[in-house]
């Protein structure tokens, strides 16, 4: 062994030294870190969560009016596509003959 890999043996015996010597305080404060870390994550995490909840159910509402809306205007629009083609909508069945004479008596 030359002298330079003696004085990095050295210089890194000293360094583990040192840092055997500090470890408990930086694991102590790593763990503190950690722990906060976390926590904030689980805190950031909550609040997608209820965002997403929130866009879901808004997504659901604006899908649920459109739909809504369409339909309306399907229902306005097909009576008028049946006029338009000359379809008209079909005539409702005569009433029976009892029917017939109690629409012709006079209320009373």
């Amino acid at each position: 062994m030359n002298r330079r890999d003696l004085g990095l043996f050295l210089l890194g015996l000293g360094a583990g030294a040192v840092g055997g010597a500090l470890w408990p305080a930086v694991r102590k404060g790593l763990r503190a870190a950690l722990r906060r870390g976390i926590v904030a994550m689980l805190i950031a995490s909550e609040r997608a969560q209820t965002l997403a909840a929130e866009v879901r159910e808004e997504v659901d509402n604006v899908l649920a009016e459109a739909r809504y809306e369409f339909s309306q205007e399907l229902a306005r629009r097909v009576p008028v596509r049946e006029a338009e083609a000359g379809d008209a909508p079909p005539a409702p069945p005569p009433p029976s003959a009892p029917e017939a004479q109690a629409q012709n008596r006079p209320p009373g």
